[in-house]
């Protein structure tokens, strides 16, 4: 899956809900969180994060 979706994610979650619950919701996803928006990562991290929610 492409970095832009996580980057997206990142910012409804942050202006949604504060910074703070993007970094909680990373714990929680077990994930690392540095995603650039020219990457790609596992899909499965997007649905850990969205398991996390």
């Amino acid at each position: 899956m492409k970095g832009i979706v996580f980057n997206i994610l990142e910012e409804v979650v942050e202006k949604n809900h504060g910074a703070e619950a993007w970094d909680t919701l990373l714990e929680a996803a077990n994930v690392s969180g540095a995603y650039t928006s020219l990457g790609s990562y596992p899909d499965a991290e997007m649905q850990a994060l969205v398991v996390a929610c």
